[in-house]
């Protein structure tokens, strides 16, 4: 062997080496995005969750208030068949 393929040869494992440390180095920063990305979505679905509850708690408080309405209108001996429902805000610009 001349002095030219040893230097070939012995280039081979360094840059196997180093390919692999390159390689280890990608899969812990993809593991990393991955994990901050679940943490992100845990977040994510903790938020909705407590939201649907808030909308679940404040549609049975509206029941209850129509629920007392409805009492009350039948003890005055005006009960229509359903509260009425506000369709249009009034327009403040114009207040």
């Amino acid at each position: 062997m001349n002095q030219k393929e040893k230097k070939e040869k012995s280039k081979i494992p360094v840059v196997s080496v180093l390919l692999l440390v390159i390689c280890f180095l990608m899969a812990f920063v993809s593991i990393q995005r991955l994990e901050q990305a679940d943490k992100q979505i845990e977040k994510e679905r903790y938020s909705r969750m407590v939201a649907e509850e808030q909308l679940q708690s404040t549609h049975m408080k509206i029941k209850k208030i129509e629920s007392a309405l409805m009492s009350a209108q039948s003890q005055t001996h005006y009960a229509p068949e359903k509260p009425a429902e506000c369709t249009t805000f009034p327009d403040y610009e114009q207040l």
